[in-house]
């Protein structure tokens, strides 16, 4: 007959169990540390999660300055030089790829508690785009941002997720376990670093240099080869003198509305050369689409092109600054913006 008091060495095998599983997180451990030594040597930086769209959102109703447009200006303003050269708090970067302007500023018009500096990258390719096509991504982040101001469990995951994320390379989608085995597979070895990724202030560098091997290219007038081509003579619609006219009355009412809760809006359109300029001028010339967007708002608006400050910088794609430049670029039209208050 068994005695009902226990025995010590009946637990013995509970023991034995729970140095198993630490022996094997401290494995587990061990490799995720070893993977990030790894993409880290081979340059990966670590990519923050799209949902940061919503924390930077969240921000641009607390009075920071704010940017809104496309991937070009994103990748050309470096808000670290940005709060070096004007001060105050770091602005809320909510550009995204193909975003024009139109739809985020009508959401920030929108919003009460925001009254404070906009600056709308209105690159014609995205702001006067027919289609619908530009700012695919758009619906997304807003609806995203709607669900973060709604649920205090959905703000905590966003934050956890952007923290996490920022701060681990084996978290970016091109160390992901599919792409390093679809790599290894096709014999090409260990994925190779992004040209670009996403900060955690969602300012996006692209580094350009591991992509001019091989190419005829030169700074002045950038390159464009394959689906760069193809996007910039085939993607979107331009709209009619009617439809540049409705947009344009649009975003001035977006403006002024900001303007009457004390805020300013300042409309840029950004650098371009070579070829992608040629295709965009061919297909959005400027005296139909800028110059009457110049004309037809009652606010302060700049094109590089017009800025000596602002010329001159390499656009090794065509469209986007290289991020050896950002922090140039972006003191200079800080310089511009708020030299006269």
């Amino acid at each position: 007959m068994r005695s009902s008091t226990s025995s010590s060495s009946d637990r013995i095998p509970d023991l034995r169990l729970g140095r198993v599983w630490v022996v094997v997180l401290g494995l587990i451990t061990a490799g995720f540390v070893a993977w990030e030594v790894v993409l880290r040597a081979t340059g990966f930086p670590p990519e923050v999660s799209p949902t940061a769209w919503s924390i930077a959102r969240a921000r641009a109703a607390e009075g920071v300055p704010v940017i809104v447009g496309s991937s070009r200006i994103q990748a050309a303003l470096d808000l670290d030089a940005w709060v070096e050269a004007r001060g105050g708090p770091t602005p809320a970067q909510l550009a995204m790829a193909g975003g024009p302007a139109l739809p985020m500023l009508e959401d920030l018009a929108e919003d009460d508690r925001v009254d404070g500096f906009v600056l709308v990258d209105a690159l014609a390719f995205h702001t006067f785009d027919a289609s619908g096509n530009s700012g695919a991504s758009v619906p997304q982040r807003m609806a995203e941002y709607d669900r973060f101001e709604r649920s205090p469990a959905t703000r905590l995951e966003t934050f956890l997720r952007v923290g996490v994320s920022s701060l681990m390379a084996w978290r970016s989608p091109a160390a992901a376990p599919s792409a390093v085995w679809a790599s290894l597979r096709r014999g090409e070895g260990l994925p190779v670093a992004p040209q670009s990724a996403l900060r955690r202030d969602r300012f996006r560098p692209i580094d350009f240099v591991s992509s001019l091997e091989g190419r005829d290219w030169t700074p002045e007038d950038g390159f464009m080869v394959g689906e760069d081509m193809r996007f910039a003579r085939e993607f979107g619609e331009a709209a009619t003198a009617a439809g540049v006219a409705a947009i344009i009355e649009r975003l001035e009412a977006a403006a002024q509305r900001i303007r009457t809760r004390g805020g300013d809006v300042v409309f840029l359109t950004m650098p371009a050369c070579g070829p992608r300029l040629a295709i965009e001028e061919d297909r959005y010339p400027r005296a139909a689409y800028w110059d009457r967007l110049a004309e037809g708002v009652s606010f302060r608006t700049l094109n590089a092109a017009d800025e000596p400050e602002l010329v001159g910088f390499s656009c090794y794609d065509g469209s986007h600054l290289d991020r050896a430049d950002a922090a140039v670029f972006t003191k200079r039209l800080v310089d511009l913006l708020f030299s006269n208050g």
